[in-house]
């Protein structure tokens, strides 16, 4: 917005020198989902037993 505004009054702009970007941290996600569990208590972890397909679903299937 600055250089536009300095460009309608009739001036050159100044723009300042790039600097050196902040290094960010990076992060291993998969790690700190499974601290997270361990802490909530879910460190144990069981697959779902696959429902019992009934009567009527192994008809149509049979169809």
């Amino acid at each position: 917005m600055k250089i536009v505004k300095a460009r309608l009054k009739g001036k050159e702009p100044t723009l300042a020198a790039p600097g050196e970007r902040p290094q960010g941290e990076v992060v291993d996600l998969m790690e700190r989902l499974r601290r997270s569990l361990e802490a909530a208590g879910g460190g144990s972890w069981k697959p779902a037993r696959a429902r019992k397909t009934t009567t009527r679903a192994r008809k149509r299937r049979a169809a």
